[in-house]
């Protein structure tokens, strides 16, 4: 099979695209680009940013004691997503452009690995 009979293969995904060529013969190969759509990378930094000044300012609070700081704030961030139908409507279209692991990639604060673990939950039953 030629490169002219070649059959061009594009899977969509939520945050870009995959493209690749299907070459028959002996040695197959599948050629791949990851193309990032510029709209979520911008949607899940902008929505990091933010969640990290939220639990930088959560940290600030006088914390209970009996629960380690990172867990406390993280819960208090989870509250606000919760409590605020604008904040929770952004960070689900994040989420749903981009993904809960570019989210992850892209938290910067010690507390951001509790704040994930609930938006998995919570995301899960949306």
């Amino acid at each position: 099979m030629s490169n002219s009979d070649s059959k061009k293969v594009t899977i969509n995904t939520g945050g870009g695209s995959i493209s690749g060529s299907i070459i028959d013969g002996e040695n197959n190969s599948i050629t791949n680009t990851f193309d990032t759509d510029s709209k979520s990378v911008d949607s899940i930094k902008k929505i990091s940013k933010e969640l990290d000044e939220l639990l930088n300012e959560a940290q600030q609070k006088p914390m209970s004691g009996k629960i380690p700081n990172n867990i406390e704030a993280g819960a208090i961030v989870v509250r606000k997503i919760e409590d605020n139908a604008p904040l929770r409507n952004r960070v689900f279209k994040a989420i749903r452009t981009g993904g809960i692991e570019a989210l992850e990639k892209c938290l910067e604060h010690p507390a951001a690995v509790f704040l994930i673990a609930a938006l998995k939950d919570f995301f899960k039953e949306e």
